[in-house]
């Protein structure tokens, strides 16, 4: 397979390791690394500090509850980051846009959308100069335009879209539950070694970071449920009527989660060597 050089991903590049294609950042990782980084060394701080501490002590009650609290938190430490590259290595839902022919336009798109009875019509990106599909927006950062762009993430150096936003609602879910665990263990090594600063540390870090991961990850469980976007909700509000809304609530939320992903628009961008 070879890239097809006609078409403009705006600052992302696509590249293919083990014949596995990556869409990524051109500008290397933004705060990507720093994420990373902002979950593993707390993580190996407990495993190198805390998890010795506790099994320092010759309770035998002391030691099951210490490896099942460090047991939960390598699981959940291991599926933050696994959802963490997933979200930032996986198409948010791009919308190529030729180089060759920028003024083209997709007719069907062009057409008047009907929904519930209510005509859209579609909209047109002033910058990608083609026509885009209802609640696609450019994303100015990656300059490109993405299907149901929710927002750009410089967390995981992605726009989150309509292919991605699963995977970054489960990042977040469990980055919260790994920094329950991360302030429970250190807690607890704490109260029995009030001596023990890098346990105190680990907690204080751990009930910080709750506070904001706790608070996002809440605003994105309820605009799941409404049925809405960050771009939308920040630029229009909760009562937003330009875009059809039927679903909300439960539905919604099922959909988001369990129903299968719409095929990457990317996959033109590739074609057969011959």
């Amino acid at each position: 397979m070879r890239y097809r050089t006609d078409l403009n991903l705006g600052n992302l590049s696509i590249v293919s390791l083990f014949s596995i294609q990556f869409l990524i950042y051109k500008k290397p990782f933004g705060l990507l690394f720093t994420t990373f980084v902002l979950i593993l060394p707390p993580y190996l701080l407990s495993t190198t500090f805390t998890l010795p501490s506790l099994l320092s002590k010759t309770n035998n009650s002391i030691h099951s509850l210490a490896i099942t609290l460090f047991s939960l938190l390598t699981l959940s430490t291991a599926f933050t980051l696994y959802f963490l590259f997933s979200t930032s290595f996986t198409d948010p839902g791009i919308i190529p846009n030729s180089i060759n022919s920028p003024n083209s336009t997709n007719v069907s798109l062009q057409l008047m959308i009907e929904s519930d009875g209510i005509c859209y019509e579609s909209e047109y990106c002033e910058i990608c100069k083609h026509f885009i599909e209802l609640r696609a927006h450019h994303c100015r950062v990656c300059d490109v335009c993405v299907s149901r762009f929710d927002h750009h993430c410089w967390f995981v150096s992605k726009c989150i879209g309509i292919r991605n936003q699963r995977y970054f609602l489960f990042f977040l879910f469990f980055a919260l539950i790994s920094l329950m665990f991360l302030l429970s263990f250190g807690l607890y090594d704490f109260i029995l070694h009030n001596n023990q600063p890098v346990s105190l540390a680990v907690s204080i870090y751990g009930g910080a970071s709750m506070c904001s991961i706790g608070g996002l990850f809440l605003f994105t469980l309820f605009i799941c449920f409404w049925n809405i976007t960050t771009f939308e909700c920040n630029n229009h509000g909760l009562s937003d009527t330009r875009y059809p809304v039927s679903d909300r609530g439960w539905k919604c939320f099922r959909d988001l989660i369990f129903d299968k992903r719409p095929d990457s628009k990317l996959d033109e961008a590739f074609t057969t060597e011959t």
